[in-house]
Order: structure tokens, then C-alpha cells, then sequence
């Protein structure tokens, strides 16, 4: 039998992760690599951060609390 392939894509794996627990930083980078997932000519965004989820997802809750709604 035949195996066909839709879709392939390389992911990059960091060999130095650098651990961000700083909730500042995070914000930052957060705020950074959402406005570069909003760009359109911007197709993908690797880093070495690791953050703790629950820092990720206050991040995340801060920025969206303050986007402008129409």
C-alpha cells in the first residue's frame, strides 16, 4: 500500500532553552510573538523561551484584556 503525504513541516528544537519567570519578560515576549503571528508576512516564529503555563496564560489574559473591541 501507498502512504501520501499532505503536509510536512521542520520544527525547530532548542538545545539551550532558556527558562523565563519573570512576568515583565514574558509579557514582552508575549506581546512580540503575538504582533509576529499577526503580521502576514510572517509565516513562522521559533524561540528558546520556556515558560510555565500558568505565567503564559496571564500573559496572554493581560493581552487580550487590552486589545480594542468593535
Amino acid at each position: 500500500s501507498l502512504v501520501t503525504i499532505d503536509y510536512a513541516e521542520r520544527e525547530y528544537r532548542p538545545k539551550s532553552p532558556i527558562e523565563i519567570d519573570d512576568f515583565d519578560k514574558v509579557l514582552k515576549l508575549y506581546t512580540l510573538l503575538s504582533d509576529l503571528s499577526d503580521d502576514e508576512d510572517v509565516s513562522s516564529v521559533a524561540h528558546t523561551a520556556t515558560i510555565a503555563p500558568d505565567i503564559w496564560q496571564r500573559a496572554h489574559d493581560m493581552v487580550e484584556s487590552q486589545k480594542f473591541r468593535t
